[in-house]
């Protein structure tokens, strides 16, 4: 009786690579959406600039709104980690026209809070659909 070995590893492999991309771009996807419930609104700017990009090794969620740093960890006398400025400051409003003084703005967090509060989601989010695809 003749036996014969036939490895199916990169096919599974592939299959696996597959399903982990898939899932992260799920956990993208859901973590994007709890993060522009969280942020403040006004022009809705920086809640349709928020975003997701799926990597191999990772998930990178963001905004594309250069000012969404600042409402996320504040600035002057509020900043995180006393990293502002500590003096007041004038600055013209755009809006208005008008110079006014600030000391700087109050953290409005959205992206963190999205996926600290959400963990057993997520991992929930990821294990669903990577199990799924490798079945």
């Amino acid at each position: 009786m003749s036996m014969k070995f036939q490895s199916n590893r990169a096919q599974v492999m592939a299959k696996h690579m597959r399903a982990k991309k898939a899932a992260h771009a799920a956990i993208g996807q859901f973590v994007s959406s709890k993060a522009r419930l969280l942020s403040p609104v006004d022009t809705s700017n920086l809640r349709n600039s928020i975003s997701s990009k799926a990597e191999l090794e990772k998930v990178v969620i963001g905004t594309s709104a250069d000012y969404g740093i600042y409402v996320e960890k504040g600035t002057g006398i509020f900043a995180e980690d006393n990293n502002g400025r500590q003096t007041p400051w004038m600055y013209r409003d755009p809006k208005t026209g008008k110079m006014v003084k600030t000391q700087g703005q109050r953290p409005q967090p959205f992206l963190r809070p999205a996926a600290e509060n959400n963990k057993p989601q997520i991992i929930q989010v990821g294990t669903s659909t990577y199990s799924s695809l490798m079945r």
